[in-house]
């Protein structure tokens, strides 16, 4: 017969195993969304310092203070527009951007290359068209080409189908 002693001790580490088994499912089912979450943030993140870059650009549009082209969008985006003299970090690498300048054409609103590679330091993460004034981030090249396309649409605003569409 069970002293009264072990049935507390069996008890105890029933309610213990409950305790495990609810908590790991709370777990389980809270993960996806934190990383949805923190998705999320990261597209609000990126949006925030394409937006800052596009403010300054539009600021600096038709300046007599600096070089400008025909249509009045700036020759290149200087860092000296932004606080501290530095472009703003790209959110998901902390990095300061790093401006690839092109003149596409008046029609190419996007670049070729969608993403870049987050461990290389000196990778371009935004594109600056000087022929129409179009900004794009770039995002981190993680995932299938859908899931690249997916996230480069959500943080600059655009609905292309294709990765080397380049139009609006």
């Amino acid at each position: 017969m069970p002293n009264a002693l072990s049935i507390v001790f069996r008890r105890r580490t029933l309610e213990s195993l409950v305790v495990v088994a609810v908590l790991g499912a709370g777990a389980w089912l809270t993960v996806p969304r934190l990383s949805l979450a923190s998705s999320n943030d990261g597209v609000k993140s990126m949006q925030s310092a394409l937006w800052q870059v596009r403010n300054r650009v539009e600021l600096n549009r038709f300046s007599a203070l600096i070089r400008t082209n025909d249509e009045g969008w700036p020759m290149a985006i200087s860092p000296e527009w932004f606080l501290g003299d530095h472009l703003p970090p790209h959110p998901l690498t902390d990095h300061e951007l790093v401006v690839e300048t092109t003149e596409a054409g008046h029609g190419a609103h996007y670049p070729i290359e969608k993403s870049f590679d987050p461990n290389d330091l000196d990778a371009r993460t935004l594109w600056y068209n000087r022929s129409n004034g179009s900004i794009a981030i770039r995002v981190p090249r993680i995932g299938t080409d859908a899931e690249i396309l997916s996230a480069f649409n959500a943080v600059n605003g655009s609905n292309l189908g294709s990765t080397l569409e380049t139009g609006r």
